[in-house]
């Protein structure tokens, strides 16, 4: 044999022995590590629970830190670089294939953008990684810190700051009580601790003793990722006791992955929403564990945590009383199940006596502790000063929320806020997960009542359920939703009432929490998007309990009829879960739930950027400390926080009178009118109206008083116009020191995003208070009553005043229009025009509509400075195969001339379209804005558009773009005038 064959039967020799040797060491390890797992089976037992808690705490983790990172950035790069491209390629083809169709030209244009991005791939991922993180610096401060996200958390953020350097919140103390002097200016409002800020303070020095160098800011930005991940823990065993393992970790899971609850609380995120899950699960946590509980004293400590938790859920969330209420009724509704239960036993032959029954031993004990738990939850209610009946108040209080007028006359800014935007059956659904997963949390209704084997009753009553079900999440979608609520309540009803003659104890309990909590929360879901979560708890257990209840089911009917062993079958449903949870194909129309939740997660991106920021640096950096800052109210969290200086209103004080003066001074064509209303808002807030009503005890009078005064800058001048209207000389001078006093400094800032909320602050800002004022009256009225009202205020036949009543009692947002409109922009942006002798001819090409006959679309507007008058727009109407089949001719509602050293504006009587326009003549090339006519003469057309140029009251004092190019002017108001 040759050497080499020789030492190559050497070497495979050797190998073989060392690789009998690393399987016997990895047999033998395994062996002992088997022997001692048997030996240890409760240590293995808590190794597992603890990773099964863990997967989802970690998954909600790591799917909420997207935005501390913003890898989204790298995709807006690449995207950006793609879209130049892009352009190019269409430019390119444009010029050499001027006659290619359409589709073949955008199929071209795609197919050579393919090829250039596989030959470029390495230099366009390059370019995309720096501009990604150019793009990331706008969105982080000097620390590399992404800027939190949102603006309610820079409230929570300042008040956190402050507990952290001074222990408490006050700007100044009044008289011995702390008070807040950013709110509200120039008055400010009474303040006190928040839980929300003091947990992130109180956080903040338990981290800092680890790291001397982090900040609050740093600290607050991961609170909404810790909390939102603890909740995984209460649900996974809220889960795990209503449906076993798989049920606990499936629950978990959809907490960590549910795209309503991630998009508002994933990193920087940091509002109060991550508690409004945690303390509902933690509260049903103990309370379950408490009604399972055999020994007094685990009942006796499981209602007490469950009533502590309450107490901590007053403090961290003001709807607390939905959750409370919530229990109360489950509470409610299992002791009744039971009794009912027992009282069908009487039926029976040779039933004990009725206090001898099970069910009503059981329901004895849910009564203590539901006695202990609402009896210590009352007691540390009014230790912390909240009386017992506010649940049931703020419940009540709550159906006002979208009612289009406040009592006052005052316009009701609640329901314009997004968040509180109208939700539908579809778009509940849709938020919690999609139709199957929904279909899967309604079925845990019927599955929670049946035991098994199966008898004809139970698999009847899952037959019926199944059907409910599927017609619940699909046709059901279309009903309103008080007969949706009924239908789930009558479909839970006839479960239990099927199965009151069984043994259901321990698992009716959960039929009744799926159904109670779904009915509580849906309801205030249909009234507000931001509440669609406060069905989580619910529908995680409700999902978890189906996904356990097919496990035990597979595994039952597995082993007696497949043979299969237990563990065979409860691992393919483990990998079945699995496969719901992450895999990224697709169930009918909707994503798999970590994909969606990836998706939300990675476009949550902070709305302040360093345009802002040095925006409202520069205020406070160039300010007098009394200095006030005026702006719509969104944002006002953002300057106090960044500016340091007070604010007229914000998101906590939205739904007051400011919203109409703001709104006004935006709208209104006239300076004097517009500098009156801040002037009087920088003096006293609200109050010249208070004082005012306090002596005439008439709302509608004191405003019509106010808007003779405001305009006028002369105190004297003011006075005597109140004396002459009989009001006393004291009241007049109270009123004025809030009207006319010497006003601080002044910083108004006019931004992009107003142009898009145009229509929100223009209908407050042109409410009618005689309107709102019948409308109001109209509340205690009958329908004769009511007519009779609008005939005589408003002066109008009886068949209008019939016609004005259905509209107006139709729906609050039909009210919320009759009182006042919602006027908006047609072009958000100029658009160019061209001079053709001493025309200017304005091509637009606007899609205003459908006719009969086709698209209406407004072609050009033109208009002879000189001739205003003869102002004409042109409307074709586009058949669907694109042939005009016919061309009209229109005439604007109002037109404002913008010109080289003068400004006019020219209402037309004889307008046959709704609309108005501003043409600025002074640019080149001239160019036009089209909008309701309220708006083409506004203050912030003038300052946004115009640039104040016509103005005498107003100085730029910054101009800047933000990330996304959106323009924001800030001016420094100049009371005197130029």
């Amino acid at each position: 044999m040759p050497i080499a064959k020789r030492k190559q039967r050497k070497t495979d020799v050797q190998d073989s022995e060392n690789l009998e040797f690393d399987l016997s060491a990895l047999k033998n390890t395994y062996a002992n590590f088997k022997r001692w797992a048997i030996a240890n089976p409760a240590i293995i037992s808590y190794l597992l629970l603890f990773l099964l808690i863990a997967i989802p705490f970690l998954t909600s983790v790591h799917v909420r830190s997207y935005p501390a990172s913003l890898p989204i950035t790298e995709e807006w790069a690449k995207n950006s670089i793609l879209s130049n491209v892009r352009n190019q390629i269409t430019a390119q083809i444009e010029q050499q294939y001027p006659n290619l169709p359409a589709d073949r030209k955008q199929a071209r244009i795609q197919e050579d953008l393919d090829a250039f991005y596989q030959q470029n791939k390495a230099a366009i991922d390059e370019q995309a990684i720096v501009g990604g993180q150019q793009f990331r610096e706008l969105m982080q401060d000097d620390t590399g810190q992404t800027y939190l996200l949102a603006i309610d958390p820079y409230e929570f953020l300042r008040r956190a700051e402050s507990i952290a350097e001074t222990g408490d919140v006050c700007d100044e103390i009044r008289d011995g009580q702390c008070w807040d002097t950013h709110k509200l200016a120039p008055l400010g409002v009474p303040a006190s601790k928040d839980f929300h800020s003091s947990f992130g303070a109180w956080l903040y020095k338990v981290v800092s003793v680890f790291n001397k160098d982090v900040t609050v800011k740093n600290v607050f930005f991961y609170i909404p990722l810790i909390v939102a991940s603890l909740a995984t823990i209460p649900a996974f065993f809220l889960g795990r006791r209503a449906g076993g393992t798989i049920a606990g970790f499936t629950a978990a899971m959809l907490v960590a992955l549910n795209a309503s609850f991630l998009g508002r609380t994933p990193a920087g995120f940091s509002d109060t929403d991550a508690y409004n899950v945690f303390f509902p699960l933690l509260i049903f946590a103990f309370l379950a564990e408490a009604m399972h509980a055999r020994e007094t004293w685990k009942r006796v400590t499981f209602s007490l945590l469950a009533a502590a938790s309450t107490a901590l859920f007053t403090q961290a969330w003001g709807g607390w009383f939905l959750t409370f209420l919530t229990c109360l009724a489950i509470l409610i509704g299992f002791i009744t199940y039971q009794l009912l239960k027992a009282a069908f036993k009487l039926t029976e032959k040779k039933s004990p006596a009725f206090k001898d029954l099970p069910e009503v031993a059981t329901a004895k004990r849910e009564l203590g502790v539901a006695a202990l738990f609402i009896g210590m939850s009352f007691i540390l209610l009014m230790l912390l000063g909240i009386s017992p009946l506010t649940p049931f108040k703020n419940a009540i209080g709550s159906l006002s929320i979208n009612e289009a007028s406040n009592p006052t006359l005052w316009p009701n800014v609640l329901t314009t806020v997004a968040e509180l935007n109208d939700a539908s059956i579809t778009d509940i659904i849709q938020s919690l997960g999609g139709k199957f997963l929904f279909f899967l949390a309604l079925f845990a209704i019927p599955l929670s009542l049946v035991k098994y084997p199966l008898n004809l009753k139970s698999a009847i009553i899952l037959c019926f359920g199944a059907i409910v079900s599927f017609v619940l999440v699909t046709a059901g979608t279309s009903w309103s939703i008080t007969t949706y609520l009924v239908i789930l309540f009558l479909f839970a009803f006839l479960c239990l009432m099927a199965k009151i003659g069984d043994d259901t104890k321990g698992t009716a309990i959960y039929t009744i929490f799926i159904t109670i909590w779904i009915i509580f929360t849906m309801y205030p879901s249909t009234q507000g998007v931001r509440f669609i979560f406060l069905m989580l708890p619910a529908f995680a257990v409700a999902v978890g309990i189906t996904i356990g209840r097919a496990t035990e089911l597979l595994g039952t009917y597995g082993t007696a009829v497949l043979d299969l062993p237990r563990w065979a079958s409860h691992g393919f449903m483990w990998i079945l879960l699995l496969m719901l949870l992450l895999s990224p194909v697709r169930i009918g129309a909707d994503p798999s739930t970590l994909q969606a939740a990836r998706q939300i997660s990675q476009n949550q991106v902070p709305s302040v950027n360093d345009a802002w920021v040095e925006t409202l640096h520069k205020i406070r950096d160039n300010s007098e400390q009394d200095a006030i800052v005026n702006s719509w109210w969104d944002f006002g969290h953002w300057f106090k926080y960044y500016a340091d200086r007070a604010v007229t209103f914000d998101g906590g004080s939205q739904n007051t009178p400011m919203a109409h003066w703001i709104g006004r001074a935006l709208i209104t064509g006239d300076e004097a009118e517009a500098i009156g209303i801040l002037r009087m808002l920088d003096c006293g807030s609200n109050r010249a109206f208070e004082i005012l009503r306090n002596e005439t005890n008439n709302s509608l009078e004191s405003i019509e008083l106010l808007y003779q005064i405001i305009p006028i800058q002369d105190r004297t001048q003011a006075q005597q116009v109140l004396l002459a209207e009989g009001i006393t000389p004291g009241t007049a001078q109270r009123t004025l020191d809030n009207t006319h006093c010497a006003p601080p400094e002044n910083y108004f800032i006019t931004s992009e995003d107003m142009v898009g909320k145009a229509g929100v602050w223009g209908h407050f800002g042109t409410w009618n208070f005689e309107r709102s004022s019948i409308y109001n009256q109209m509340r205690n009225l009958s329908r004769e009553e009511s007519i009779t009202l609008l005939q005589e205020s408003l002066n109008i036949t009886r068949v209008q005043a019939q016609s004005t009543y259905s509209q107006i009692t139709s729906s609050d947002q039909a009210a919320n229009a009759w009182i006042s409109p919602w006027p908006g922009y047609i072009t958000s942006n100029w658009r160019a025009c061209q001079a053709q002798n001493t025309t200017i001819i304005c091509p637009l090409g606007l899609s205003v509509g459908q006719t009969q006959g086709g698209q209406a679309i407004i072609r050009t507007l033109r208009v002879d400075p000189a001739q205003p008058e003869n102002a004409s727009i042109e409307i074709i109407i586009q058949a669907p195969n694109g042939r005009i089949s016919e061309v009209q001719q229109g005439t604007l509602s109002f037109l404002a001339l913008a010109q080289e050293g003068s400004y006019t504006t020219h209402p037309f009587t004889a307008a046959n379209v709704g609309f108005g326009g501003l043409l600025d003549t002074q640019s080149t090339p001239p160019r036009v804005l089209l909008g309701d006519p309220e708006h083409m003469d506004s203050m912030f057309a003038h300052l946004f558009y115009l640039e104040g140029r016509y103005l005498e009251h107003f100085d730029l004092f910054h101009d800047t773009r933000a990330i996304n190019g959106w323009r924001i002017l800030t001016w420094k108001v100049d009371w005197d005038g130029k």
